[in-house]
């Protein structure tokens, strides 16, 4: 991941906006703009070298100053700009993930959709509850 650095902006932009912008350029984590004071954003791209392609063609536009940002994490276990390490982001992701296919299999279970979930290597406390969850679920 890196984190882009974006000043000089016009206090009326939006997160849409930029991300329109920066989205040519490879795929966003994020984006997210200042508001108080207002002038700056960030942007958290995927792969290093999209935010560098970005860096490259964007420095200058509008006005707008560009830059890796000099507080984006090193990869070396470093605090991330929330005061938090890069594990315990990883694990946010990661419990993220989780949320997303334990709504997906709800659904699936529920009848929702006709689809045909695999899950592999999760777990052993994911697939309890899993189990137990289609168990206590009516036939469809």
């Amino acid at each position: 991941m890196a984190r882009v650095y974006v000043g000089n902006l016009d206090p009326r932009v939006t997160a849409r906006e930029l991300e329109d912008e920066f989205r040519v350029f490879g795929v966003l984590r994020s984006v997210w703009v200042a508001r108080k004071p207002p002038g700056f954003a960030f942007i958290d791209f995927d792969d290093r070298r999209d935010a560098q392609d970005a860096i490259r063609d964007l420095d200058g536009k509008n006005g707008w100053r560009v830059e890796l940002s000099r507080n984006a994490s090193s990869g070396r276990g470093g605090r991330d700009r929330y005061g938090g390490s890069e594990k315990v982001t990883a694990l946010q992701g990661a419990l993220q993930g989780v949320v997303v296919c334990h709504q997906f299999v709800d659904a699936a279970i529920a009848g929702h959709h006709n689809t045909t979930v695999a899950a592999m290597n999760l777990p052993p406390m994911i697939t309890d509850i899993a189990a137990a969850k289609a168990r206590d679920e009516p036939d469809v």
